[in-house]
């Protein structure tokens, strides 16, 4: 069975569900200090949803409400040297209202490099370019919230 990456509620990194620890659990989840720094210094804690988007590259959603160790959510892209086992921050896009999700969150790559992030228990999504402007943000009605949101093609009438 190949790994697959796998996030408890109540823990603050992605682990595997094969006996053997995959990248993402290896760097993130057993590097046994808090808060994570990268080589920058830029502070990387309570991640959710690892997904890879290639090149030893992910996208975490990072909530941040828990440590509060920053003022605002974020999505982040992080780039893993297995070499070195070193988490490097390659993109980092807050939340535009300057907000912190409680909970949930995800962000998604799209085909054209943007990334889609739905911000969990905040009622609102976001897209951002590759370059970080914001290209999109739309608030939710009152009381709707996401778990995760995806961008995906839609035709109407079809």
């Amino acid at each position: 069975m190949a790994n697959s990456s796998v996030l408890e509620s109540d823990v603050d990194a992605p682990g595997t569900v094969s006996g053997e620890p995959d990248a993402v659990g290896l760097y993130l989840g057993e590097i046994g200090q808090y808060p994570l720094l990268d080589r920058d210094g830029e502070i990387f804690a309570w991640q959710h949803d690892p997904e890879a988007i290639g090149g030893g590259e992910y996208t975490f959603f990072d909530d941040e409400l828990s440590a509060a160790l920053l003022d605002y959510s974020r999505a982040v892209t992080v780039r893993l040297d297995l070499r070195t086992h070193a988490a490097t921050l390659i993109r980092s896009d807050n939340q535009p209202e300057g907000l912190i999700a409680a909970v949930m969150g995800n962000a998604q790559t799209t085909r054209n490099g943007d990334l889609f992030v739905g911000w969990g228990s905040l009622p609102y999504i976001s897209e951002f370019s590759p370059s970080g402007k914001l290209l999109f943000n739309a608030e939710l009605p009152v009381g709707i919230s996401t778990y995760r949101a995806y961008r995906l093609p839609w035709t109407p009438g079809v």
